[in-house]
């Protein structure tokens, strides 16, 4: 299943997931590439349940995605939950502020993960593509180990940072970029001057 987060309250770029980007918004983008990755089933939008992000479960009622609702800050429990309304086993995480987002990077990211055996498979520990095509892959076990264990709020707001930190008790992963120098591009939406291009 592949999670994508999405909220309307960007400090930096406020609404920046539904904005439109050749005539379509961001999350449909993301949307449709998350549908692309090969091994991927299902895909959900994880939002928060406070009213500012009311627009973004209307689009995917509208668009016919699942959208599953959680707490604002609690990012962890709000992944958690959509990951285990859709049953899911493994669960691709995604956000939605990457519309350049690659389903090709994503299925060798995912690739990585069932060939490996690991709890974790990332393309962003450390980073060697561009900002935007970061895509992460977790066992639910572990994911569930985390989110009964992470009390730090930098663990609970951005989901995985307490698996990468303890790699002597889970198993990561790290897909590189055979292209060298692409690490310090931005191919994502999260600054004003991101979106005027």
């Amino acid at each position: 299943v592949a999670v994508i987060q999405a909220r309307m309250s960007s400090t930096r770029l406020p609404g920046k997931v539904l904005m439109p980007l050749a005539g379509r918004p961001a999350l449909a983008r993301v949307a449709a590439a998350a549908a692309a990755v090969a091994g991927i089933d299902r895909v959900v939008v994880a939002t928060s349940d406070q009213a500012s992000d009311q627009a973004i479960a209307d689009w995917c009622a509208k668009a016919g995605i699942a959208c599953r609702r959680g707490p604002l800050d609690d990012v962890l429990a709000r992944f958690l939950l959509a990951a285990e309304s859709e049953g899911a086993a493994t669960v691709m995480r995604l956000t939605a502020d990457c519309p350049l987002l690659d389903p090709a990077v994503c299925g060798q990211v995912l690739a990585l993960y069932h060939a490996s055996g690991c709890d974790l498979a990332t393309n962003a520990s450390p980073p060697t593509w561009p900002d935007g095509l970061d895509c992460e892959v977790i066992d639910m076990t572990a994911l569930r180990r985390a989110g009964d264990a992470a009390t730090r709020a930098s663990d609970r707001e951005h989901v995985t940072p307490y698996i990468l930190d303890r790699r002597d008790i889970f198993t990561v992963r790290n897909l590189r970029c055979p292209i060298p120098g692409l690490a310090g591009k931005r191919w994502t939406l999260d600054e004003p001057e991101d979106h005027t291009y």
